[in-house]
């Protein structure tokens, strides 16, 4: 996490750090990044659109990929993502299991820190 060190500084990346969950982490990884790079919250449908846009023409996900992709940088956890989007915990595993392969990140919250990056730019 060199970035958000360099970016938030010690305290906010701490913060992070210090988090009880993985979903806990990506949640206030997301408000760290967006305080730092003065830019909106993701909340809103198009933003989270574009994101989607991204994910499949920049990083080759599917849109059901980019789907699972967009629910996990908002912090839900596989069984959520699943209940969502009406598919199987096994479905969403593997679509979790090819995006973190092909961002060639190892965490949840590294998928999270990747499209604020690419995003942020």
């Amino acid at each position: 996490m060199p970035l958000l060190r360099r970016a938030a500084g010690a305290d906010s990346y701490s913060l992070v750090m210090k988090a009880t969950s993985e979903a806990q982490a990506a949640k206030q990884l997301i408000a760290v990044l967006v305080d730092c790079y003065e830019v909106d919250p993701p909340a809103d449908r198009d933003v989270w659109a574009e994101y989607r846009r991204v994910m499949v023409r920049e990083w080759q996900l599917t849109q059901a990929q980019a789907n699972v992709a967009v629910l996990c940088c908002q912090g839900y956890q596989n069984r959520e993502i699943a209940a969502k989007l009406g598919v199987s915990l096994e479905t969403t595993n593997k679509h979790m299991d090819v995006i973190l392969r092909k961002l060639n990140v190892h965490t949840r919250t590294g998928v999270a820190t990747r499209l604020l990056e690419r995003t942020s730019r």
